[in-house]
């Protein structure tokens, strides 16, 4: 392949050309950043796979036998892909295969998109991209196919891959609404999660995300430019954890000339953990803070709510990895606890 000589996928190209499950073009070049479609993939996959496949029937695609040798060996649902057989392949149709052609606990059953990349992320089936995000919606190129199928290969096998850790995150967050495991060990609560914090209005926690001040690829971590912390308004942006919830709230009757703010008619931070508010002058379009309401019609509201730890606190004291509200009526509300072992 004349055009692969520099290519961060060559070794995987060339070992896929090898072994015959792919080709490159009469002219010499293999087009690695050319996109693949999902017809293509399905015929690369079953064919790595050596899967038997039949002669397609008169008046049928070309594709056709290799769907059907797919669907036959468990790996491959109707629900998986889009209907387009031309269109590109994106990233959450790939993983779909690729777990259920690698975890038998899964084969033939249907995975929804946040399962299906956080199994394939979490055994290093996929990685993310230069930010760290997994841009579960992109399209797929053939380099990237190859590379795939062949870590598909080597877990079959017996292998062991490298997980993104940073991939890993971002699925758990698709697929659970949180990363507090990965980060920290520690069980979340089950998100959605009612927070129950006072009778004015009906406050639910759907997501719970450990963003890491150091890791430029942590989720959500672009997001903060300038992040205050409200104690002493100190700026941080190292050497700190932010916890990062979004909460939803919705009053259900009308109370008129009433109105209602998170921070201060319902939870403070868990401050005698270390936990501090925080807020930030940037981004607010991109990262909605969320704002008071008032309460006099019916109506809904969400944004994030934002902690800040030193990380010298979270060292010291590794019980503190579970994070706390504490409402104005004294009730804590304990947001995950630890895994034993």
């Amino acid at each position: 392949m004349n055009d692969i000589g520099s290519h961060w996928a060559k070794v995987a190209i060339e070992t896929a050309v090898a072994k015959g499950y792919v080709k490159g073009y009469p002219d010499g070049t293999f087009k690695p950043n050319k996109e693949v479609t999902r017809a293509e993939f399905v015929k690369m996959v079953s064919d790595s796979l050596h899967l038997p496949v039949k002669p397609a029937a008169a008046g049928t695609k070309w594709y056709t036998p290799y769907v059907s040798a797919l669907k036959a060996a468990a790996l491959l649902q109707d629900s998986d892909l889009g209907t387009a057989w031309d269109g590109q392949m994106n990233r959450t149709e790939m993983s779909k295969l690729l777990v259920r052609g690698t975890d038998d606990a899964v084969r033939g059953k249907k995975l929804t998109d946040g399962e299906a990349l956080y199994k394939s992320a979490s055994v290093g089936l996929i990685s993310g991209i230069a930010d760290g995000t997994l841009n579960e919606k992109g399209t797929t190129t053939r380099a990237e196919a190859v590379a795939v199928i062949e870590r598909l290969s080597t877990v079959r096998a017996g292998g062991k891959l490298t997980a993104d850790k940073n991939a890993v995150q971002n699925a758990a967050i698709i697929y659970k609404g949180t990363n507090l495991e990965e980060v920290w060990g520690i069980k979340p609560v089950s998100l959605p999660f009612n927070l129950e914090i006072n009778a004015k209005v009906e406050a639910a926690l759907d997501k719970m995300i450990i963003v890491d001040l150091d890791d430029p690829k942590s989720p959500l971590r672009s997001n903060f430019k300038k992040l205050i912390r409200r104690s002493d308004e100190k700026v941080m942006n190292k050497d700190a954890y932010v916890v990062a919830l979004h909460i939803k709230l919705k009053n259900s009757k009308v109370q008129s000339h009433t109105m209602f703010s998170f921070n201060t008619d319902a939870v403070l931070p868990y401050l005698n953990q270390g936990y501090n508010l925080a807020f930030e002058y940037e981004n607010m379009d991109n990262f909605p803070i969320l704002k008071g309401m008032w309460l006099d019609k019916i109506a809904t509201q969400e944004g994030w709510y934002l902690m800040v730890v030193d990380k010298s606190i979270i060292t010291k004291y590794p019980e503190r990895k579970v994070p706390m509200l504490l409402t104005f009526s004294g009730v804590q509300l304990k947001l995950g606890e630890v895994i034993e072992g």
